[in-house]
């Protein structure tokens, strides 16, 4: 976990603070369906994955160039 929070800080970091609020905005949103219990049903796995990944505590994956 403390992986995923140090690739967080850092992807904060390349923010300009006037985007912060844009940036939290729909995160705020997911959060809040979240704790209420709204999403139901099938989600897209490119939608859940993330979620998963974070509380299972997986950090990024590097790729190797393909050299293409």
């Amino acid at each position: 976990m403390a992986e995923v929070l140090r690739d967080l800080h850092s992807a904060i970091g390349q923010l300009p603070s006037r985007e912060y609020a844009a940036e939290a905005k729909p995160l705020q949103q997911e959060m809040q369906c979240i704790q209420e219990g709204r999403r139901r049903g099938p989600q897209l796995l490119g939608d859940i994955l993330p979620i998963v990944f974070a509380r299972l505590g997986v950090g990024v994956v590097q790729s190797n160039e393909s050299g293409e």
